[in-house]
């Protein structure tokens, strides 16, 4: 037990000790500068207490070398070698035991290393990357400036600065009575005055500080480049006054080279013309095809070479259309396409229920060969050789149509019933496309245009007959309806026959059709089937019921439209017509 507190008490000591170690540096010649010149030499001792035996230090040197090194000192060359070294130096010391652990780090002595490898001039008025654009037909003189340099430890309020600076300038410029290679060097101030000669080439300015720093060796220094570019490249452009032309035009097309920045001493050769011009613009009347201009461009050493091509075509915007009427009614017709230019040449052709008469320049006649749709084409051809696709118009033919017997077949002298309903139609002609009747005596209910239509007759009130008649005209597109097919009769009171009523009247979703009769002497025929046909206003059949018996019947409207629907009832070889409403 005793030795266990003994060994503990030991070890705390050590710890203590090892703890309590210390260690500082300090220059050896007290006078030594802080703003040192690059590669010079200096002493640096430690003062260290506290430390255990055998004991080591480590100097750590920045910008510098320890060239010789112990406990007690350090010889230091100060260094500067790349303008990445910068130019503060700093050194430091590390007390350490035998083992290596680090007891202790000493304080830090920073010195200013007087070296301009790092400084980069700004160069004016370019800044470092940015591109100076001179003309490459102008020659002239242009002034370059740097910013003199401030040179480190040197003083802070009036430092010393670098006076001299290598210049190297693109080839063939000159300053200071030296022409440059491009690659070497001409020694100027931080202000020179360059001249550059008329040229395409462009090139890099790059300038240095060259030194020598006083109160140091006579070693030069040089700082890093600013450079700017010289670009003496032109932007050239061809355009034409016209992106194309007609064919046959004979108009000149003016084509233009445009250049940027201007181009007074360029010359042009135009089509591959030997002959070199100083004109920048050149005419060409067109020809039958479209137009390629070349124009080779020659300044300074350098030769471009531009090409336009203008198109031809046939027509501005669309082909003109086929004019002429839209229906031919039997006999033939003139058609014609207007807006084509000199030598421009058509040729006539037509398809379906067409022929071709005659023809003769921009127009043809044509005429019917049916009934139906017919389609006149045209095809251009143009002195540039080209066929313009086919021109199309569609041409309705017909002919004057006369209607069949009126359905249901009467002699004139017919009787019909007072306000009843009746149906009237004509068989389908097809070369008809729509039907005018004309009803006296009576109203028109649905189906005026079609082939059947529903009337309902006039309402008379005493007793008298009233004159009624129906007459239809047949035509087909436009062409002009067949003279009117009539047949006449009267409305004679108290003979109207049946009649229907529906519960309810608008409905929405069922209704009761009941057939009554119009007088006392004619009851409901119980024994007699009936049909009933239900049509929507376009004809459309909605429903249908055969062979009914009674006097009622249902009629289902759910799922139907809003709107007007014609009632038929065929009974006892009567037909009845009524209106029946959904809403909804």
């Amino acid at each position: 037990m005793k030795t266990q507190i003994i060994f503990s008490i030991l070890a705390v000591f050590v710890y203590l000790s090892a703890n309590s170690a210390t260690i500082s540096i300090s220059k050896k010649n007290s006078n030594d500068p802080t703003d040192v010149c690059n590669n010079s030499i200096y002493y640096y001792v430690t003062t260290i207490s506290g430390a255990p035996s055998g004991y080591t230090v480590s100097w750590i040197v920045g910008k510098g070398n320890a060239e010789e090194q112990s406990t007690s000192e350090a010889k230091v060359k100060w260094t500067a070698t790349s303008d990445a070294d910068g130019y503060i130096g700093t050194i430091k010391a590390q007390l350490r035991n035998s083992s290596g652990t680090l007891l202790a780090t000493s304080n830090t002595i920073t010195v200013t290393i007087k070296s301009i490898l790092h400084l980069e001039p700004n160069l004016t008025p370019y800044t470092n990357g940015n591109t100076y654009t001179i003309a490459p037909c102008s020659s002239g003189q242009v002034s370059l400036e740097v910013t003199k340099l401030n040179i480190p430890g040197t003083g802070t309020l009036n430092p010393d600065k670098v006076y001299n600076y290598m210049w190297t300038l693109p080839e063939g410029w000159s300053a200071n009575g030296i022409k440059s290679t491009g690659s070497n060097e001409i020694l100027g101030e931080s202000y020179i005055t360059a001249s550059y000669p008329a040229s395409s080439t462009g090139g890099t300015i790059k300038v240095k500080g060259y030194q020598a720093i006083n109160g140091c060796d006579a070693t030069v220094q040089s700082s890093k480049y600013a450079t700017a570019t010289i670009d003496r490249n032109v932007t050239l452009t061809l355009s034409a006054n016209k992106t194309y032309f007609l064919c046959g035009d004979t108009n000149p097309i003016t084509y233009t080279v445009t250049a940027n920045p201007a181009l007074p001493c360029a010359v042009y050769y135009w089509n591959n013309s030997p002959d070199a011009t100083t004109s920048n613009t050149f005419q060409k009347v067109p020809g039958l095809s479209d137009e390629i201009v070349t124009v080779k461009v020659v300044y300074g050493d350098k030769e471009v070479v531009k090409s336009k091509i203008v198109e031809v075509k046939s027509f501005e915007g669309n082909p003109p259309p086929i004019t002429g009427p839209g229906t031919i009614c039997g006999g033939e017709e003139k058609y014609y396409v207007n807006g084509l230019r000199p030598g421009y040449i058509l040729e006539w052709n037509c398809s379906g229920v067409l022929e071709k008469i005659s023809s003769f320049g921009n127009s043809a006649f044509f005429r019917g060969t049916g009934f139906g749709t017919g389609r006149i084409e045209a095809t251009v051809k143009t002195p540039c050789g080209d066929s313009i696709p086919l021109i199309k118009r569609d041409i309705w033919v017909g002919a004057p149509v006369t209607p069949t017997e009126i359905i249901p077949f009467w002699s004139n002298g017919m009787e019909f019933g007072n306000n009843s309903y009746y149906d009237f139609r004509v068989i389908p002609h097809p070369s008809a496309s729509y039907y005018t009747w004309d009803v006296d005596g009576g109203t028109i209910i649905i189906g005026q245009g079609t082939h059947w239509i529903t009337v309902k007759t006039q309402k008379i009130i005493g007793d008298y007959n009233v004159n009624f008649s129906v007459g239809v005209r047949a035509g087909s597109q436009n062409c002009p309806e067949s003279s009117r097919f009539v047949r006449t009769g009267w409305v004679i009171p108290g003979t109207g026959g049946a009649t229907m009523v529906f519960t309810p009247n608008p409905t929405s979703g069922e209704t009761t059709l009941t057939i009554e009769t119009n007088s006392a002497e004619k009851t409901f025929d119980e024994t007699a089937p009936w049909d009933l046909e239900v049509y929507s206003e376009t004809q459309l059949l909605k429903t249908k019921q055969t062979n009914l018996r009674g006097q009622s019947a249902k009629i289902q409207t759910a799922g139907w439209q809003e709107g007007i629907y014609i009632v038929r009832v065929n009974y006892n070889d009567e037909i009845l017509t009524e209106k029946l409403m959904v809403k909804r």
